[in-house]
């Protein structure tokens, strides 16, 4: 198999020349982009499991207005046994 070849220029000695690309570059260039791919998976899965824990729902809304009722008469309580404390 042939290797690809790249120009390297260095302006100091005054030109380019051509150099081949070594087996180990292909490899370490291979691997980058595996390494990239794998990323990209994860990324994109921990995308999608932040999207799916905020999707809760109807049943978010209705946990919520439980809560604040039960607040609610919590506060009432107490204030009506404070009330009847004072009288």
């Amino acid at each position: 198999m042939e290797q690809p070849e790249t120009a390297v220029c260095d302006l100091s000695r005054g030109g380019c020349q051509a150099n081949r690309l070594t087996a180990t570059d292909e490899i370490m260039e291979r691997d980058s982009k595996r390494i990239a791919r794998e990323w990209n998976r994860e990324i994109e899965a921990d995308i999608r499991r932040r999207a799916a824990s905020r999707d809760d729902g109807k049943w978010s809304i209705v946990v919520w207005t439980v809560l604040e009722v039960m607040w609610l008469f919590g506060v009432i309580g107490i204030l009506g046994v404070f009330a009847r404390l004072y009288r």
